[in-house]
């Protein structure tokens, strides 16, 4: 992967820091992964261009790093960096590892997770499933799941994978759901299982005053 100058632009506004960070670095850098796993990167320079050379590959692999994707380049000194990583339409990419503190992994009734849509996420057009729900309640390799709505509709949404096969987007069909309830910008949406086959949701709206939670 080239590192261009525009690379620590981002990370500091003195226009001379590109040059400075440059004399910083030695022949490795450290980057943190999404795990705390810190992995060391060797470096190669041709002129004034920097590139991760042994170590990138496995880093990137371990990742699922993909085109378009945009990585953010945090220096923390030492030659050390922490990375964030966004998709395609500016989601910070979450993994399997990344479970919330307060969930309990053993409570698989019915559990669900919530979405704020927002036009910068393209929510409008697909809905992203945290990494942590995939992995511990939706079969891999799954190419479709449904919701069953208030009037006991079942809407077909197409689903889009990860290269492990966990469920990553709700695609085709979100759309139609999304006109079709009105939903709006800025809207937050309660995604529950149902234990069934194949795999259906009922989502809820969520108020935002009250935190009262209105079927669709």
């Amino acid at each position: 992967m080239e590192v261009p100058h525009r690379f620590f632009r981002i990370i500091t506004p003195p226009q001379n820091y590109n040059t400075r960070l440059r004399h910083q670095l030695g022949d490795t850098v450290r980057v943190t992964a999404y795990d705390g796993i810190i992995v060391t990167i060797r470096l190669e320079r041709d002129n004034a261009r920097i590139y991760f050379a042994d170590g990138w590959e496995q880093f990137f692999d371990h990742h699922n790093l993909q085109d378009a994707h945009v990585l953010v380049f945090d220096y923390n000194g030492y030659s050390t960096f922490n990375m964030t990583i966004f998709d395609h339409s500016g989601l910070e990419v979450t993994y399997d590892f990344d479970v919330p503190e307060e969930y309990n992994v053993s409570h698989t009734d019915n559990p669900a997770f919530e979405i704020t849509l927002t036009l910068h996420h393209n929510s409008h057009r697909e809905i992203c499933i945290p990494g942590w729900f995939s992995r511990y309640h939706l079969p891999r390799g799954l190419r479709s799941v449904q919701i069953h709505d208030s009037l006991r509709h079942n809407w077909e949404l197409a689903t889009n994978l990860r290269p492990n096969g966990l469920i990553r987007r709700m695609t085709i069909g979100w759309a139609d759901f999304f006109r079709e309830k009105e939903l709006q910008m800025g809207d937050t949406c309660v995604f529950k299982l149902l234990n069934s086959e194949p795999p259906k949701f009922i989502v809820y709206k969520k108020d935002h005053v009250g935190g009262s939670l209105t079927r669709l």
